[in-house]
């Protein structure tokens, strides 16, 4: 619901801005209140609870003889005629689900001048610890001495587009961009990018037939090319991998998977924002590595431990090598603490990254 008016306040605003405000009220349950689930009905307190949402924004406005129809299936107000996008689906959609919550959208509006959106629904609050997440640390470029990879961005959405183009633009990447598949395979056979991020749904030429055509082509020299998708259930996780994608990220994504992957295929080690304590470097680095470093061969965890616990510096730089040549990524950060002597991190973060089985079998 949010997204969803929020999406519009951003499509119909050229100017002026866009304010969300969110707050919380308790009110005394009334006997015709919604019935509390059985799963939450040991809640202690007597109120119940309410989330009040407002989204204003000074953007097309919408005619007071067509505020009515706003809600209704695929029927859409003049501006949203005007943008040539959407269905009319959002906000009747958005209505259901408030409704089903226990509440009510109230809309107010004036052309030229701006809407204000309005909506408050029964809530529970949840009885959970929640522990501050340190966050992982921010990409700011590519370390010196490397090839600058050129990187093809193929996705007909444009919003979604640009946001990955400035991203790989702004740490230095040398990025082009394609609209549709048939672009995407016009590109590659001019410019031979080392990266291809693919997003599959596209017009004209989908991503999968993209794919098969960069991976027979005469100039395919590997081209590492990744799939982009909203899509990715298991059965077309099969056909993504069958046809020639060497990796998949699902939408929405979080940008530091985008870096991971492309320094996982390409090697690449990346410079950080500001600095950072030791502790916190660690956790984001755990954080960031854990997963990746758990689907090693139990063989090279052994391994790798053992030669940091014996402060083995020749074995533990040779298992780093047989490492980065299944991850170049991982490989370079466990490298970059050994060369630096520095052990005890060393060891402290793989205790931390120890695979299940491992730990359950060392108590």
């Amino acid at each position: 619901m949010l997204i969803n008016i929020l999406g519009n306040a951003v499509k119909f605003t050229d100017h002026g801005g866009i304010v969300l405000r969110v707050s919380t009220l308790h009110a005394p349950l009334a006997s015709d209140d919604a019935e509390v689930p059985a799963a939450m009905d040991d809640r202690q307190s007597t109120d119940q609870l309410k989330l009040c949402i407002d989204v204003e924004d000074t953007g097309a406005g919408i005619a007071e003889e067509e505020l009515d129809k706003m809600f209704l299936y695929f029927e859409q107000t003049a501006s949203g005629r005007e943008s040539k996008d959407g269905t009319g689906l959002g906000l009747a959609i958005s209505l259901n689900y408030v409704r089903l919550m226990g509440g009510e959208i109230t809309v107010t509006s004036t052309v030229n001048k701006g809407s204000a959106f309005h909506f408050v629904i029964n809530i529970l609050e949840a009885k959970a610890n929640i522990h501050s997440a340190i966050p992982a640390r921010q990409v700011t470029g590519l370390v010196k001495d490397q090839e600058i990879p050129r990187i093809l961005v193929a996705e007909d959405q444009e919003h979604n587009r640009m946001l990955l183009v400035d991203l790989l633009k702004n740490v230095g990447f040398e990025v082009r961009e394609a609209i549709n598949g048939r672009q995407a395979l016009e590109l590659f056979d001019q410019w031979q990018p080392h990266f291809i991020w693919m997003d599959i749904r596209m017009p004209k030429m989908d991503g999968l037939e993209a794919t098969r055509r960069i991976k027979r082509s005469e100039s395919y020299h590997k081209t590492v090319v990744v799939a982009i998708t909203a899509h990715a259930l298991e059965e077309e996780k099969k056909q993504i991998l069958a046809a020639g994608c060497d990796d998949f990220v699902r939408k929405p994504y979080r940008v530091e998977e985008i870096f991971r992957i492309m320094a996982k295929h390409l090697g690449l080690q990346y410079t950080y924002e500001g600095k950072v304590t030791d502790e916190t470097s660690l956790h984001s680095e755990s954080e960031f590595y854990a997963e990746q470093y758990r689907s090693l061969p139990n063989d090279l965890h052994h391994e790798l431990h053992e030669a940091v616990l014996r402060l083995d510096t020749s074995r533990t730089l040779s298992v780093i090598r047989k490492i980065a040549k299944l991850d170049a990524a991982i490989g370079g950060m466990l490298e970059t603490l050994a060369n630096n002597l520095d052990y005890d991190r060393l060891l402290t973060l793989l205790e931390s990254v120890k695979p299940v089985s491992e730990k359950r079998h060392a108590q």
